[in-house]
């Protein structure tokens, strides 16, 4: 997550259609990695990085916005909450 501004937006916008594909199924160790990394540059003081963190993290879960009550979806949900 270190990389120009214009690069940032073409990564977070990558993670957001990637995860509405393969996340959580395929790509289970995103969401975790995400808030460690947060949690460290938090530590750090590093308050860009925390920032640019969020904007990915916000990416990946913005599916679940607008998603159906439907038990796969609560399912998702769960595997979420558990790892934030």
């Amino acid at each position: 997550l270190n990389a120009p501004e214009s690069v940032q937006k073409q990564i977070v916008d990558c993670i957001e259609m990637i995860s509405l594909t393969d996340f959580p199924k395929e790509w289970p160790d995103i969401l975790p990695e995400l808030v460690r990394i947060t949690g460290s540059a938090f530590q750090e003081k590093n308050y860009k990085k925390v920032i640019d963190c969020l904007k990915a993290t916000n990416s990946l879960l913005h599916q679940y916005r607008t998603a159906s009550n439907t038990e796969n979806v609560n399912i998702e949900l769960a595997f979420i909450l558990k790892h934030l």
